[in-house]
């Protein structure tokens, strides 16, 4: 569960996040336990199935601990750099699902072979019933997925990033390999080195790989949030200084976007249009806006550049994931809050926008998921 997990996120930056994605790792990591089941299966009927065992869970170490570094160029082969976002639809579900098969496919195959094999091993070495090796490896498997599935979204993942999520992964198949060598009492010395497979991948990683940034811009910051893969980049657009937010993005996208002075952006970018509303309304007294899909802050800082003069802003904003936030004050000038300026961070934009009191001349919706979506339950009848 851990490996599933963290995977989506792996492909996150060049395929998104979407149902397709999921599906397609979701369908791969089935077909690979699958199949490992069968071959653990055969491979249990041989004079040694704990030996079998140890260097199974050694070898899907080693496959695990080099995903981050090999991410990258796999992700590449299937969806080339400077493919822009509005020509790449058909790539990013075809693309994920054959990047997949070429990442995870190997190393969960052998992880589908250890079920198999421990229960072989257990019920030699102890005599029990077949039905009781089978409750017992069930349950403890069912146990395990449920600590990898917490303790990867809540803890390690926004903890430690992508790269040691996968290191720790696999070091801890590799010491049960090791543990389980050591135990046969048989050639363990001279496999013992192996223990180190997912630490080198690691250490060749250094970070997990990142799809590059875009033409004429560098990376600035970058983050493994509870949510998505994020990170800053800065350069020249349009003759002007840019930074742009990037979220599980691997295109020409961004999800928000700042420059030196507030106001209106170059011709082309669609916050623009969130400053129209008050000159045909107000010219003076107060305008309160709520915005769903806060970011880093850009409808706040197109709004105050923009605005007619004699014209008081109240600003709301609610935005799910709390480590954008903290990007957008850190890179985006985003305010850390005060009488004209109120952040929700943590809140989903419709929950927000029932709790939050008081009425509001604005309302901006923009919140997106997966690079192309708006996420359902703010489409629907009963959100508008």
């Amino acid at each position: 569960m851990a490996i599933e997990l963290a995977a989506v996120r792996l492909l996150a930056p060049w395929f998104g996040t979407s149902t397709a994605v999921w599906t397609n790792v979701i369908g791969v990591v089935l077909l690979a336990l699958s199949t490992g089941y069968l071959i653990g299966g055969r491979l249990s009927s041989g004079a040694e199935p704990a030996r079998r065992l140890a260097m199974t869970l050694v070898v899907a170490a080693g496959f695990t601990g080099w995903l981050p570094a090999v991410a990258r160029p796999v992700a590449r082969m299937f969806l080339p750099a400077g493919t822009a976002l509005d020509e790449a639809w058909e790539l990013l579900t075809i693309g994920s699902l054959a990047t997949a098969l070429v990442l995870f496919l190997p190393g969960t195959l052998l992880l589908g072979c250890i079920p198999p094999l421990a229960a072989e091993t257990l019920q030699r070495s102890n005599g029990k019933s077949v039905g009781e090796v089978g409750g017992v490896i069930l349950a403890v498997s069912t146990l395990g997925s449920i600590a990898g599935t917490f303790v990867t979204t809540y803890l390690a993942l926004p903890r430690w990033g992508l790269t040691w999520t996968f290191a720790i992964a696999g070091s801890l198949l590799a010491l049960l390999g090791l543990a389980l060598l050591w135990r046969t009492r048989r050639g363990h010395g001279a496999r013992a080195w192996l223990v180190l497979v997912p630490w080198i991948g690691a250490v060749g990683a250094g970070r997990a790989s990142e799809p590059e940034a875009p033409a004429g811009f560098e990376l600035r910051a970058a983050r493994e949030s509870r949510y998505q893969s994020l990170r800053v980049v800065e350069g020249v657009s349009d003759g002007l200084k840019m930074r742009r937010l990037q979220v599980n993005e691997g295109l020409d996208s961004f999800q928000s976007v700042w420059q030196p002075s507030a106001g209106w952006l170059p011709e082309g970018y669609y916050y623009n249009l969130f400053a129209l509303p008050p000159w045909w309304a107000k010219s003076g007294g107060e305008w309160r806006v709520f915005v769903l899909g806060l970011g880093g802050g850009t409808a706040w800082r197109v709004l105050e550049g923009a605005a007619p003069n004699g014209l008081r802003l109240s600003l709301h904003g609610a935005e799910l994931d709390p480590d954008v936030v903290d990007l957008g004050r850190a890179w985006f000038d985003l305010p850390a809050g005060d009488a004209d300026h109120a952040v929700l961070a943590g809140w989903d934009g419709r929950v927000a926008l029932r709790h939050i009191a008081g009425e509001f001349d604005e309302l901006i919706l923009d919140a997106y998921a997966n690079q192309t979506e708006i996420p359902p339950h703010l489409c629907s009848r009963e959100f508008f």
